[in-house]
Protein backbone atom coordinates (compact mmCIF):
# COMPACT_ATOMS: atom_id res chain seq x y z
CA UNK A 1 0.00 0.00 0.00
CA UNK A 2 2.57 1.93 0.28
CA UNK A 3 3.36 1.75 -3.24
CA UNK A 4 0.04 3.27 -3.91
CA UNK A 5 0.41 6.31 -1.94
CA UNK A 6 -2.55 5.64 0.40
CA UNK A 7 -0.74 8.06 2.76
CA UNK A 8 -0.78 10.41 0.26
CA UNK A 9 -4.23 10.43 -0.10
CA UNK A 10 -4.73 10.47 3.71
CA UNK A 11 -2.39 13.69 4.03
CA UNK A 12 -4.32 15.38 1.33
CA UNK A 13 -7.97 14.11 2.94
CA UNK A 14 -6.94 15.92 6.12
CA UNK A 15 -5.54 18.71 4.66
CA UNK A 16 -8.39 19.64 1.91
CA UNK A 17 -11.88 18.88 3.88
CA UNK A 18 -11.62 21.40 6.35
CA UNK A 19 -10.89 23.91 3.44
CA UNK A 20 -12.85 23.24 0.82
CA UNK A 21 -16.15 22.76 2.22
CA UNK A 22 -17.80 21.53 -1.50
CA UNK A 23 -15.43 19.21 -1.54
CA UNK A 24 -16.47 15.13 -1.42
CA UNK A 25 -13.82 12.38 -1.30
CA UNK A 26 -14.09 8.56 -2.03
CA UNK A 27 -12.00 6.39 -1.50
CA UNK A 28 -11.19 2.69 -1.94
CA UNK A 29 -9.31 -0.32 -2.56
CA UNK A 30 -8.02 -3.37 -0.95
CA UNK A 31 -5.67 -3.18 1.75
CA UNK A 32 -2.60 -5.47 1.12
CA UNK A 33 -0.26 -5.11 4.35
CA UNK A 34 0.37 -3.53 7.69
CA UNK A 35 0.97 -0.09 6.34
CA UNK A 36 -2.51 0.23 4.21
CA UNK A 37 -4.66 -0.90 7.88
CA UNK A 38 -2.51 2.33 9.21
CA UNK A 39 -3.97 4.52 6.26
CA UNK A 40 -7.71 2.81 6.42
CA UNK A 41 -7.88 3.50 10.07
CA UNK A 42 -6.22 6.76 9.93
CA UNK A 43 -9.36 8.20 6.93
CA UNK A 44 -11.79 6.79 9.04
CA UNK A 45 -10.40 8.87 11.98
CA UNK A 46 -10.95 11.99 9.54
CA UNK A 47 -14.47 10.70 7.81
CA UNK A 48 -16.06 11.15 11.44
CA UNK A 49 -15.29 14.84 11.14
CA UNK A 50 -16.50 14.82 7.50
CA UNK A 51 -19.45 12.16 7.58
CA UNK A 52 -21.01 13.40 4.55
CA UNK A 53 -18.12 14.32 2.66
CA UNK A 54 -15.87 11.28 2.92
CA UNK A 55 -16.56 7.70 1.90
CA UNK A 56 -14.08 5.29 2.22
CA UNK A 57 -13.92 1.39 1.33
CA UNK A 58 -11.63 -0.78 2.48
CA UNK A 59 -11.83 -3.27 -0.52
CA UNK A 60 -11.78 -3.79 -4.19
CA UNK A 61 -14.53 -1.96 -6.18
CA UNK A 62 -15.06 -3.55 -9.65
CA UNK A 63 -18.46 -3.74 -11.79
CA UNK A 64 -20.88 -1.44 -12.29
CA UNK A 65 -19.79 0.28 -8.77
CA UNK A 66 -16.61 1.19 -10.12
CA UNK A 67 -17.87 2.61 -13.42
CA UNK A 68 -20.92 4.61 -11.88
CA UNK A 69 -18.23 6.09 -9.47
CA UNK A 70 -15.74 6.83 -12.26
CA UNK A 71 -18.33 8.89 -13.77
CA UNK A 72 -19.72 10.35 -11.53
CA UNK A 73 -16.23 11.88 -10.24
CA UNK A 74 -14.67 15.12 -11.54
CA UNK A 75 -11.62 13.38 -11.43
CA UNK A 76 -9.55 10.49 -10.14
CA UNK A 77 -6.48 10.55 -8.16
CA UNK A 78 -3.72 7.53 -8.28
CA UNK A 79 -0.72 8.82 -6.33
CA UNK A 80 1.44 5.57 -6.84
CA UNK A 81 5.36 5.91 -6.09
CA UNK A 82 5.84 3.00 -8.98
CA UNK A 83 3.11 1.69 -11.09
CA UNK A 84 4.39 -1.31 -13.76
CA UNK A 85 0.92 -0.70 -15.80
CA UNK A 86 -2.29 1.37 -14.67
CA UNK A 87 -5.21 -0.23 -15.75
CA UNK A 88 -7.61 1.55 -13.69
CA UNK A 89 -6.62 5.05 -14.77
CA UNK A 90 -6.83 4.32 -18.34
CA UNK A 91 -10.36 2.58 -17.14
CA UNK A 92 -11.02 6.39 -16.05
CA UNK A 93 -9.98 7.99 -19.35
CA UNK A 94 -12.15 5.55 -21.52
CA UNK A 95 -14.81 7.14 -18.86
CA UNK A 96 -14.31 10.93 -19.79
CA UNK A 97 -12.87 11.55 -16.14
CA UNK A 98 -9.58 13.43 -15.76
CA UNK A 99 -7.04 11.01 -14.34
CA UNK A 100 -4.80 12.92 -11.75
CA UNK A 101 -1.03 10.91 -10.82
CA UNK A 102 2.60 11.44 -10.65
CA UNK A 103 5.51 10.96 -13.15
CA UNK A 104 5.26 7.29 -11.82
CA UNK A 105 5.97 4.18 -14.25
CA UNK A 106 2.75 2.95 -16.15
CA UNK A 107 0.62 6.34 -14.95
Amino acid sequence: CHMKGVDIIAMMAAHLLPRCPNVQLVIGGPVSDVFGRYMIDRLKQIREQYPDRLAVKDGFIGGRERQTLMMGSDFCIFPSRFEPCGLVDLECGALGTLTIGPLAGGI
